[in-house]
Order: C-alpha cells, then sequence, then structure tokens
C-alpha cells in the first residue's frame, strides 16, 4: 500500500485546510468615514469598499454582496442584499433600501464574498431609515381669473406628515391645503408640493390658469313703457370679442346677445336685469332696472236685453279700480265718460255696437265691445204634434204664426231654426222640454213650453260567453232597464224570467238561438242570440321512457294526435312544456308526476299523468389538487366527493389517464399544467368534473447529485427549462479538465450516470451550463 492511499483522510484534510486558509486571507473593509446618516427605504446611496489581500486573491468570478441588518443591528440568514459588487478588486456599489424596510435607528452594513467565502465586520456606525411618503394627488381650482382665490391640495396615505408648497412671486405655505387670494397673472406657472415623513421628502408639481376679466358692460334700458308695449335692454364694454348674456333677478337666462327686446311686456316683468360679459371663464357685470307701467283691466260690459225701440238703453261696466278715465263710444256718434251711462227712449238707430276703453297713468286698457240690438214685441206661440213617444218613434211638433225667425231649442242642445220638427228613431234622451220662441225686428217673443216623454227603455244588446265546451254553464247578459220586466225563450224548452239566466252543465242539446224581450211602461224591445256548444277533446294514453339517470334525457309520450290541438304539460319544480312528446335531462327536483292537458277548438280535455323516477348516480365529483407546484415535485390529484361502489377514471395533459381515485404523478413538469377532468361511475350513471392544475417553470437547471462523497462513479438527475442538449465540464480544485460530455433531457427531465473511477481523491467540481456543483471523491 502506498503512503498515499493510507493516508488518504489526512490528506484530503490538509487540502481542504489549505483550501480555507487561501479563503480567509483577504479581507473588506467598508470605507470611512461611513458616518450616521439618513437613507430612505427605496432609495439609493453608495457603499465603497476596499479590498486588502495577504496570502491571496478574490476569484474573477467572485461576488461581494452588501447586507442590511434588521432595525437592531443583527444579521440573519433572512437580512437583504442591498448592493452587488463583482470581481477581486475594491470598488463602489449603489445600494437600495428595499421599500419594505421597516422604519429604525440601528442598521448596519456588512460584505459577504462568496469565492472564496468571506464575511466582512460591520460598518461600525448606525444608519436610520426612514420611507418616502406616498403623494396620490395634487390639485388646484383652476382655471379662475385675476382677483380670485386659488385653492391648492394635497393628498397623501403616508401618516405623520409635514407640508410645504412654493410657488411663484416668493409663495409658500405650510399646510396640507394651501390657499393664495387675490390671484394675478404672474401666479400663472409651476407651484410645488412637499411632503415631508420622518425625514424623507416626496415632491410633485402642478401649474394654474389665471385669466384677466372684460371690462365692466353698461347697461341700458328704454323703461317705463305701458303694458304690451316692448322693454328694451342694450349693453356695451370696452373689451373686444367678450360675449354677453342677460338674466333677470332670479338667475334665469334670457338672452345671448348685447340688445335685446321683451315684445308686449307685462308689469311682472318690472325688475332688476342683469348683463354678463365674458371672455373665456372670466366675467364683469352691470345691472339695471326695468320698469312697466300697467294698464287698466279690460273692463265687462253688458245691457238690458231684449231691448224694443222706445224703451230705456242701459249701457254697464264692471271695472276692479278706481281713478279710471272712461272713453264709451257707440252708433249714431254715441260718446260718453261715465262708467254706466244710459239712453233712454232709445231709437232703432242705436242698435249696433259700443266700445269702451280705459286709461290710467298715461296707459289704455285694451278696448271691449258691446253688440246691443233692439227690436219689437211678439205675442206667445201655439204648438201642436203627439208628446207621448217610445224610442225609435218619430218627433213631429208644428206651430203657426206671424213673420220672424222660428227658433226650437231642447234636451241635449238642440236647437233648431224653423216652424216645425220633424226627429226620427228617437232616444229617451230626445224627452224633456222643448222651448219655441219668435224674433222679429230684435224682439223676441215669450217661450211655448211642450213636455215630451221618452221611456229610457234599453234595447236588451244580449251578451253571453259562447262558445261553450261541454259541462260549462252557459251565461246570459243584457242591458238592463230599471223597473222593466223580461221574458227569455229558447232551445229544448228553455224559458226565464231573469234579466241574466245561466244553464249550467251545458250538453250538446243546449246549442241553438235564444231570444228575450224587455217590457218597461208602454214600450217594449226585443233581442235574439246563437249559442254555440263545442265538444270536449279526450286522451288517450301517456307514458315515459323512465327511470332515466340523472342529467339524462327523460321522454313524455302522448298517444293522443289532433289537428290543431294544444298540449300543456305541467310538473315537479315549474315545468311546464306545450309539445305533444316534451323532453329534458332530468334531475331530483324534477322526479314526479307530470299531467297533461288537451285543448281543441278552445275546450280542455280531463287531464292525464304519468310517474317519473329516476336511477340513483355518483356524487357529482369535487376534484382537487395541490397546485400550484415547481417542476420536479409530486403532483397530487383529489377526485372528492365519493361514494362506496363508486368508480372513476381520470384524463389530463400529456396523455395521462389514472383509475384511482387520487393518482399521484412523480417529477411533475409544465407539460403536465392544465385542465384534469375525473368521471365518476356508479349503477350505470356517471358524472363528470375538472380542475385545473399549475406547474411553475424552472427558469434554470435543477441538478441532484450524488451519492458524495463517492469512488468517481456517481448519478446525476434534475429538470432542465427546456429540452435542449447541455454540455458538462468536470474539473478539479485547480480548474483542470477532467471529463466533458453532454446531457439530453427527455421531456425536460435527465438522468445520467457519470463514470470518473480512477482520478484522485479530492474536491472536483461538475459545471453544467452556468451552474457548478461540488462533489468529493475519496
Amino acid at each position: 500500500m502506498s503512503i498515499i492511499s493510507k493516508y488518504r483522510p489526512l490528506f484530503l484534510l490538509l487540502v481542504v485546510i489549505i483550501f480555507c486558509t487561501n479563503s480567509f486571507g483577504q479581507t473588506v473593509s467598508i470605507n470611512q468615514p461611513f458616518v450616521d446618516t439618513l437613507q430612505c427605504r427605496g432609495g439609493q446611496f453608495n457603499v465603497s469598499y476596499t479590498v486588502n489581500s495577504s496570502t491571496g486573491n478574490f476569484q474573477n468570478n467572485n461576488i461581494f454582496k452588501i447586507i442590511l441588518s434588521d432595525f437592531n443591528g443583527t444579521f440573519s440568514t433572512y437580512s437583504p442584499v442591498i448592493g452587488q459588487g463583482y470581481g477581486n478588486a475594491s470598488n463602489t456599489v449603489i445600494c437600495t433600501i428595499p421599500s419594505g424596510t421597516p422604519p429604525g435607528t440601528q442598521y448596519r452594513i456588512r460584505i459577504v464574498a462568496d469565492s472564496p467565502a468571506y464575511t466582512s465586520p460591520n460598518n461600525g456606525v448606525n444608519i436610520r431609515v426612514s420611507y418616502y411618503p406616498n403623494i396620490t394627488g395634487v390639485t388646484v381650482n383652476s382655471p379662475v381669473c385675476v382677483g380670485n382665490t386659488l385653492n391648492f391640495g394635497v393628498t397623501t396615505t403616508t401618516a405623520n406628515t409635514t407640508f410645504a408648497w412654493e410657488g411663484p412671486s416668493g409663495y409658500t405655505s405650510n399646510i396640507q391645503n394651501a390657499v393664495l387670494t387675490n390671484a394675478k397673472l404672474a401666479h400663472n406657472n409651476v407651484f410645488t408640493a412637499k411632503v415631508t415623513a420622518y425625514g424623507c421628502t416626496t415632491t410633485d408639481t402642478i401649474r394654474p390658469i389665471i385669466s384677466p376679466p372684460p371690462a365692466k358692460p353698461v347697461a341700458t334700458t328704454n323703461s317705463p313703457v305701458c303694458e304690451r308695449g316692448d322693454l328694451g335692454f342694450a349693453s356695451h364694454s370696452t373689451t373686444p370679442n367678450v360675449s354677453y348674456i342677460w338674466h333677470d333677478s332670479l338667475g334665469n337666462p334670457l338672452s345671448g346677445w348685447d340688445n335685446f327686446l321683451i315684445k308686449h311686456a307685462k308689469p311682472s316683468n318690472s325688475g332688476m336685469y342683469i348683463v354678463t360679459a365674458k371672455i373665456g371663464t372670466c366675467t364683469s357685470k352691470d345691472t339695471v332696472y326695468g320698469f312697466v307701467k300697467p294698464s287698466p283691466d279690460t273692463p265687462i260690459l253688458s245691457y238690458n236685453p231684449p231691448l224694443c225701440a222706445g224703451d230705456t238703453l242701459l249701457l254697464k261696466s264692471i271695472v276692479g279700480q278706481t281713478g279710471l278715465i272712461y272713453k264709451w263710444t257707440g252708433p249714431a256718434g254715441f260718446t260718453s265718460s261715465i262708467p254706466n251711462p244710459t239712453i233712454p227712449n232709445v231709437p232703432k238707430s242705436y242698435e249696433g255696437e259700443y266700445q269702451l276703453v280705459l286709461e290710467s297713468n298715461g296707459c289704455e286698457s285694451l278696448p271691449t265691445k258691446l253688440d246691443v240690438a233692439i227690436g219689437g214685441q211678439i205675442s206667445i206661440l201655439e204648438v201642436t204634434g203627439d208628446t207621448t213617444l217610445c224610442p225609435g218613434d218619430t218627433l213631429a211638433l208644428t206651430t203657426r204664426g206671424g213673420a220672424g225667425v222660428y227658433q226650437w231649442k231642447g234636451p241635449n242642445g238642440f236647437n233648431l231654426f224653423g216652424g216645425a220638427i220633424f226627429r226620427p228613431n228617437i232616444t229617451a234622451k230626445d224627452g224633456g222640454q222643448y222651448i219655441l220662441t219668435l224674433s222679429h225686428n230684435g224682439c223676441t217673443s215669450p217661450p211655448t213650453i211642450i213636455n215630451v216623454e221618452i221611456p229610457d227603455i234599453k234595447k236588451p244588446n244580449i251578451q253571453h260567453n259562447g262558445p261553450v265546451c261541454e259541462k260549462d254553464t252557459i251565461q246570459f247578459s243584457i242591458t238592463e232597464t230599471p223597473g222593466a220586466t223580461y221574458a227569455w225563450t229558447g232551445v229544448n224548452n228553455f224559458s226565464s224570467t231573469d234579466p241574466n239566466p245561466r244553464i249550467t252543465n251545458a250538453q250538446m242539446i243546449h246549442a241553438g238561438v235564444y231570444g228575450v224581450t224587455t217590457t218597461y211602461k208602454y214600450c217594449s224591445e226585443n233581442g235574439a242570440i246563437d249559442i254555440e256548444v263545442k265538444p270536449l277533446p279526450i286522451i288517450s294514453e301517456v307514458s315515459s321512457n323512465g327511470p332515466v339517470c340523472e342529467d339524462e334525457w327523460i321522454q313524455l309520450y302522448s298517444k293522443t294526435n289532433i289537428s290543431g290541438g294544444e298540449y300543456s304539460w305541467t310538473g315537479p319544480n315549474g315545468f311546464t312544456s306545450t309539445k305533444q312528446s316534451p323532453n329534458f335531462r332530468l334531475d331530483n327536483e324534477h322526479v314526479g308526476a307530470y299531467i297533461l292537458s288537451l285543448t281543441n277548438n278552445g275546450c280542455i280535455s280531463t287531464p292525464s299523468s304519468v310517474t317519473i323516477d329516476m336511477t340513483e348516480g355518483p356524487i357529482l365529483p369535487a376534484p382537487t389538487n395541490n397546485s400550484l407546484i415547481n417542476e420536479g415535485e409530486e403532483l397530487r390529484l383529489f377526485a372528492g366527493n365519493r361514494k362506496a361502489g363508486t368508480t372513476f377514471s381520470w384524463t389530463g395533459p400529456d396523455g395521462f389517464t389514472s383509475t384511482d381515485g387520487d393518482p399521484v404523478i412523480k417529477d411533475a413538469t409544465i407539460l403536465h399544467a392544465g385542465t384534469y377532468r375525473v368521471t365518476a361511475s356508479y349503477n350505470g350513471c356517471t358524472k363528470t368534473a375538472e380542475t385545473q392544475v399549475q406547474v411553475r417553470s424552472t427558469s434554470k437547471i435543477s441538478v441532484k447529485l450524488y451519492p458524495s462523497p463517492n469512488n468517481g462513479l456517481f448519478t446525476i438527475s434534475g429538470i432542465i427549462s427546456d429540452n435542449s442538449t447541455y454540455k458538462y465540464t468536470i474539473v478539479d480544485v485547480l480548474e483542470h479538465v477532467i471529463q466533458k460530455g453532454t446531457i439530453t433531457p427527455t421531456n425536460k427531465k435527465f438522468k445520467q450516470e457519470i463514470d470518473v473511477r480512477g482520478i484522485p481523491s479530492g474536491v472536483y467540481m461538475i459545471q453544467i451550463g452556468k451552474d457548478s456543483y461540488k462533489f468529493v471523491v475519496l
């Protein structure tokens, strides 16, 4: 046995000691001074470090990691990396405080190297960490006009903050919602909002818009004016290109022009009027008062008809005002200035139109006109004719008299000019008083009054519910006459004195003509109607294809087939159908009796029924899985909702099938992601459900190497992010190449035996892609 073989364990230990001694021969220090300072989370700062080497150098692929402690200055495996430097020389690293770092005053930093492994002492000085406040919005109420107030606002979700505003013309404010009164054109610039929390400040800006107002307009009016005159307004501003709008005192818009008229003005139009001149959003205003003087009310005129020549004419005016000037005019040059003038022994020449105009405060009323008729006296007239009639008869009344205009007036606005009335086919509404007058030369005779009696007997106008079906009730109804008597006759010796009789349990023999006579006082009315009785349809048989499994199609059958017939099925859970033989998918809520009714020619059959049963099936699966998982992990599927005696069938991505209730896929890959479907079977019935599986794709090679230590014969296995062929290289601690080869995965998986037996004992590395894996050969 050689000396090396005999002391191989000691030789291996010596190699490790030499390797580690070289690693710890280097030191890294954080450059000073690194004073106690404020850092804001999410912010950046520079850390410079110096590499001092006494026995060796860091490797070229070495990474220096800047590590941040917790708020007590303590480091752990969970301490975050806030910056990285690369290589083996001194450097300056940009570091970032993580956004979720808790505020504190005793943070420290240190440097950790990986080739070789080394950890420096901490920087020796406390670091205080705060956070930037969050600004969620900056607002201003612009655009505004010169002289108005600007209102600024800044919102934040951060507590314990202070605020500062800066703007043009030296503006400052230290409140959250700042105010700038009497805004000027010079303030058309950027305003900055600063929000500070625990020493960290966030800023945002906003720029308002400020516009100058137009020159004040001058408003004028032509008031006062009289009622029904035109009230006019005008305005002018020395600022060119302005727009105008007029409002009343209540703010109602009136006109968008500089000048406008209110035609036919009323006293209610009196009041203050406002004109606004506008450029952009800036305005200026002026006001003017418009006054409309009221005219006198229009008078109501009347006189004392009937009036014949030689009588006294009395002219009357009704006015609700005093202190008015009266201006009467009329035929034959008549004038008067008193409210109610009289004309004794009036001649025929004074017949015609009279007019009155009222005046007050320079304004006149509308003219009111009155027609005055003047005639002679006429004697009462005699009338002949039958005044006792029935509806449908003819009313005939006549008179004799001298020359003139004969006028009849009667019920319901009846009005006729002439010496006789001839009205065929009268009704009860035509009964009542008829009045006859004769007019001649402006005079009218006393009225002659005739009373005509017409009983209000109604035509029966028979109503019924026919056609009816067998076994229905035939119902008659008529238009009744209060106080009348009734006589019904019809088929099958039918008779009745009831105004609205009925026939129960109708049969085919009851079809035919029915009549009624209404009698009231000395008048009668007749009516007749033909009644149809229809036969009932008959349902011969109903059946089904039941029982069936849940969610299978159930078919209802009816052997009765009537052309034009209407089918009506009803069943459990509100089921309805108008098909002769409907079908539907069966569930528990639809098990039970189904009833069919058949309607033909408006008649409904006696219902017939059939009972539906359902075959017991499996419980609907409730599949789940253990995803989200990484490639290479075990995928477990669970059917859920099991029932004794149930069998299962799974299908899924990449051709997956299984009859297990809860199957397992070992070493899952991204190809196993997707939809898995499980079917439960019981008693010949099935139910299917799905579950979604997520498999996270590895972004690099995941390798297992075993055993280690070994004798040079070992196995590597794992998962690769794609199906590409990868090269591997085995090197010793001096980076001498021992072996090269390739790895070819199948479905992103690989398992490959490596044989380097015969190499010296020691530490070796196998490099696959950019990753290296250490193993020991004894």
